[in-house]
């Protein structure tokens, strides 16, 4: 049997009146279990806030090493073009475009990535919906929020090396070829 109590004050004073109030009934009756509707409610949600807990973390990961990975082979091109680079900063090109031209083309492999990853979210929308609370699996500000993040990844990783791109001393390069 179970019972459930309202009540505008502290939940202790009204559980300790109900429990007296049983036992002037019967005495055998045993309460036990005495739990507020906080703590009910609380327990109820765990699982779930649990599991949004472990996506979050699980994405912010995701995104780190994703950047991490995009920096590095950012870098790793912009070492092996920087012949290239000193040749074009020789010639008159200016920095600002060394710079944008290697942040361009990371954007593009970043934008290939968004658009696949809208395609795989969108296969994936009706499966995902059971797991979602009170937001739908193809809903455009979320696609769009995720997709801005995910493209904002690559660009804020490139930034070093186009950077560093930019700056290349195109004299002490040509001069060790």
């Amino acid at each position: 049997m179970r019972l459930i109590v309202s009540t505008q004050g502290p939940a202790t004073g009204v559980a300790n009146a109900v429990q007296g109030e049983i036992r002037t009934v019967d005495g055998d009756l045993g309460v036990y279990d005495l739990k507020t509707m906080d703590a009910i409610l609380s327990d109820v949600v765990a699982l779930p806030r649990l599991n949004a807990l472990l996506v979050w973390l699980s994405a912010a990961l995701v995104l780190a090493l994703s950047a991490i990975g995009v920096h590095g082979v950012t870098s790793h091109l912009v070492a092996r073009r920087t012949r290239e680079f000193a040749i074009r900063i020789a010639v008159g090109a200016r920095p600002a475009a060394v710079f944008r031209s290697v942040a361009l083309e990371t954007a593009r492999v970043g934008a290939t990535g968004v658009l696949v990853g809208l395609v795989g979210a969108l296969l994936l929308a009706r499966p995902m919906a059971t797991v979602l609370y009170e937001v739908a699996a193809t809903d455009a500000m979320v696609l769009a929020g995720a997709s801005g993040a995910v493209l904002a990844v690559p660009l804020a990783a490139s930034c070093r090396p186009a950077r560093t791109a930019m700056r290349v001393d195109s004299m002490r390069v040509l001069r060790a070829e």
